[in-house]
């Protein structure tokens, strides 16, 4: 069965709401209602098979499991579903064979492989190919041993960090797991369970007076689990040290290691340790406070940018949001860790109402605020994160400018009449005039910004969209289409320009190199950049790296870009910023953005600059022909001139 099959399945047994409709399925998976047809007929076969009747179509048009249908059956033959049974994608293929590297101890064979997962050896080789460049970098090297097979080599620590490497990137509910989620978890046969894990980490929660955000919870009882597993197959990591962490943060981890692993009946002081370190080198457990407010700056920017992505805006300029966002977090960050309730406000069914994304979007994304600041965000201190996003959208609701339109209809004064009452009925126009004429008196269009005609003209330093004489959708469609350009460049236009990047660089502050080896070396080598232009001292370098150690991979802002800075009073001499290119990826511990290839060191005395420069970096990001074309730079002055034409292309707008 595919995996879409699978999944689709899945959901309808552990639903809250087991109705599907066939366009709402198409709309998520993105396939056609003709190709869901075919999943609902792979289903009833599978469901037929297990001896449970067909999925019932109601008359609306939605599907179901029929109530007699033996859930708990369908549930746990969905779980144990094998290899031969359930199709794979490469990505799925490569996880299950670096799983199998992973836990043999003697060279594994491509006819084993092509056995485990049923394809064929030519198949094979390509997943071995591509997998080869992904375990690069993790440090591990694939040999291949003539007349044995496949053997990996790593170290203990590479393992682990792999193998929960590949559960964080395909689990994202521990509640609610698919087929291949299982096949996963199966690989690493434990006599302990997932659930297991859960129950327990849940009591050492209330034991140690400890909150874990939902993230955070999904992430500790992962590795747990890889632990458990590791150390019953008597794969050891060697003894660490913990004296680097202040006491408080060493006997914090140590109660919460000792806590779960005697409760998981595991009792090898080593391995507690170890789960200590790796509980405080993650940041769940941290070892000092963080007041650098570059940090919550970069934090609270991050959080806005994500927001406005996925809401579709671009509020960079709004430095409002940014202002009191910033205040309200640091009085609410104070309640939250004190317990002090904020006033409750009845209004979050109206907000969730008519603000249904930004709502949802913000419940995506808090976690950003959790993971930093340690807490799990209250219901109400999430509502007022919401209100601060719908003050910034109805900000730039109200600041949005009219669109002055002027109407040609050649010959016919009745159609260019019937255009402006079909346009009226649409869109918040103001219509400054109607020409029947085949050409027009620039002399009237000094206020206008768009022309919408029935037939060709040229206007010049004007848009202009032909339309049919009755509009169809697809005429609303362009008419919306040059209308939202001429909105963004109004706005534009209205606001104060992000700082560019570029005056603060040079092409001596670029550096492509294939020798970084860690994220902690990428920043060095971007620091000294900034040491060597006379831009920075060497603490302020320093506290870089700190600022990572102290608060993990925050700086990792958009897909393979990080950007590294430090509190100006750390040693910042003047404003820059360097680049340090990482063609072959260095791991940043940022499930989600990894592997890293742009580094870019900034050194900024103003918070204002500071934003500026965080959203021309992110602006920037979203460019995906300019991101991988600056990550396979040629030399420095190609990716210096790369980011000049990009900044250049930036400040106007094309039609």
């Amino acid at each position: 069965m595919k995996k879409r099959s699978a999944e689709i399945l899945m959901e309808m047994i552990s639903s809250s709401r087991p109705k599907f409709q066939l366009s709402e399925l198409s709309k998520k998976y993105q396939v056609s209602i003709r190709m869901l047809r075919n999943d609902l007929a792979e289903m009833n076969s599978f469901l037929e098979d297990l001896d449970c009747p067909a999925l019932i179509r109601s008359p609306n048009g939605s599907y179901c499991l029929a109530e007699e249908a033996d859930v708990v059956k369908i549930y746990q033959s969905l779980k144990d579903m094998g290899l031969y049974h359930y199709k794979l994608s490469s990505y799925e293929r490569q996880a299950i064979i670096t799983e199998k590297l992973l836990c043999a101890d003697s060279p594994v064979t491509i006819s084993e492989l092509t056995e485990l997962l049923y394809v064929a050896k030519m198949t094979i080789t390509a997943d071995i190919s591509a997998l080869r460049d992904e375990l690069q970098l993790y440090g591990l090297t694939l040999q291949t041993i003539p007349r044995k097979g496949l053997n990996l080599l790593y170290t203990e620590s590479q393992a682990r960090e792999l193998l929960f490497h590949i559960l964080t990137k395909q689990i994202s509910d521990l509640n609610h797991l698919n087929t291949f989620d299982h096949m996963l978890l199966n690989e690493l046969v434990l006599d302990v369970t997932i659930e297991q894990i859960c129950n327990t980490l849940s009591l050492v929660e209330e034991t140690c007076a400890c909150c874990f955000t939902n993230g955070q919870f999904m992430q500790i009882v992962l590795y747990a689990y890889i632990t458990t597993n590791r150390i019953c197959q008597d794969k050891l990591l060697p003894p660490c040290s913990l004296d680097d962490f202040g006491k408080e943060a060493q006997a914090r981890s140590m109660t919460i290691s000792q806590c779960l692993f005697q409760a998981l009946g595991i009792d090898n002081e080593n391995e507690i340790i170890n789960f200590a370190y790796w509980l405080l080198t993650n940041h769940f457990v941290y070892s000092e406070s963080r007041e650098d407010e570059a940090d919550m700056y970069t934090v609270v920017a991050n959080f806005i940018s994500n927001i406005f992505r996925e809401l579709g805006l671009n509020l960079s300029c709004d430095y409002q949001t940014y202002t009191f966002l910033y205040a309200h977090l640091t009085r609410a960050i104070e309640r939250l860790h004190h317990g002090t309730a904020h006033m409750h406000q009845d209004f979050e069914n109206d907000i969730r109402y008519k603000y249904a994304s930004v709502f949802e979007a913000v419940q995506n994304h808090i976690y950003l605020f959790e993971q930093y600041f340690q807490c799990v965000f209250t219901r109400t201190e999430l509502l007022y994160v919401v209100l601060h996003v719908c003050a910034a959208i109805e900000r730039h609701t109200a600041h949005s400018t009219s669109i002055n339109i002027y109407v040609v209809a050649p010959g016919s004064i009745a159609i260019g009449q019937m255009l402006v009452a079909c346009l009226e009925s649409q869109f918040s126009f103001h219509i400054c005039g109607i020409s029947e004429k085949g050409h027009v008196d620039e002399t009237v269009l000094q206020d206008v910004d768009l022309i919408i005609t029935t037939a060709g003209i040229h206007v010049k330093d004007l848009p202009v969209v032909i339309v049919n004489p009755i509009l169809d959708l697809e005429d609303y469609a362009h008419i919306l289409s040059v209308v939202n350009k001429i909105r963004s460049h109004q706005i534009h236009l209205n606001a104060k320009l992000p700082l560019s990047v570029t005056p603060l660089m040079s092409s001596e502050q670029i550096l492509i190199s294939k020798e970084c080896g860690n994220w902690k070396e990428a920043i060095q080598a971007g620091g000294d950049l900034l040491i060597l232009s006379g831009c920075v001292t060497p603490g302020y370098v320093d506290s870089m790296i700190r600022s990572v150690d102290v608060n993990g991979p925050y700086i990792v802002v958009a897909p393979h870009l990080a950007l590294a800075h430090a509190a100006p009073e750390k040693g910042c001499l003047k404003p820059a910023i360097s680049l340090v290119i990482l063609p072959r990826g260095t791991i940043f511990h940022a499930p989600d953005f990894d592997p890293v290839k742009l580094v870019f060191c900034v050194a900024e005395q103003s918070a204002d600059h500071y934003l500026d420069i965080f959203h021309c970096l992110s602006e920037m990001s979203r460019d995906r022909y300019l991101m991988v074309r600056l990550q396979n730079a040629a030399s420095a002055g190609a990716a210096f001139e790369l980011l000049t034409k990009w900044e250049e292309k930036r400040s106007g707008l094309c039609f």
